[in-house]
């Protein structure tokens, strides 16, 4: 009799530990999965910067806003004249591709403000991932990855020298 009741005992004691053990098992696992994702969103983060940093490099370098316009329309897919909007997009290994291949956005919006000393460019640029990250993002939508406001001074006596 004392033999049975030691066995009932150490089957549930081993139900338990492997209950215990699943349980564990699983957060472990999940943590792993995110950690994942937060990897992959980090360095997206850091290619999209340094890629948006660069388009803005160039154009703070510029002499005359018909050199960011050349730029611009040379190095950008899609531009919207009228707003001044210049689009690329990219594959999931952030090379340029076609809209349908889509994984990544760069999108950057220039507003032109005359005043009496020159002309002054307000710069939006950002980076935008098409898809969210699983078990990383609230958001649902276009999962943003940066987002950089400057601004570009161009001085009236600052001329092309072509």
């Amino acid at each position: 009799m004392k033999n049975k009741l030691n066995l009932e005992v150490s089957l549930l004691e081993i139900i338990l530990s492997i209950l215990i053990f699943v349980i564990c098992s699983v957060i472990v696992i999940n943590c792993f999965i995110i950690a994942r994702y937060t990897q992959i969103k980090a360095n997206d983060k850091t290619i999209g910067i340094m890629k948006v940093q660069t388009t803005l490099e160039y154009i703070r370098s510029s002499r005359n806003i018909d050199e960011v316009n050349e730029y611009m329309i040379k190095e950008f897919q899609e531009v919207y004249y009228d707003n001044n909007i210049y689009i690329n997009y990219y594959d999931k290994n952030w090379n340029i591709c076609d809209k349908s291949e889509k994984e990544y956005i760069i999108k950057i919006k220039l507003e032109n403000i005359s005043i009496k000393s020159g002309k002054l460019i307000n710069i939006q640029a950002s980076a935008q991932k098409i898809k969210p990250y699983p078990l990383v993002d609230k958001n649902r939508d276009n999962s943003q990855i940066t987002l950089i406001s400057t601004n570009k001074f161009f001085p009236n006596f600052m001329r092309s020298t072509k």
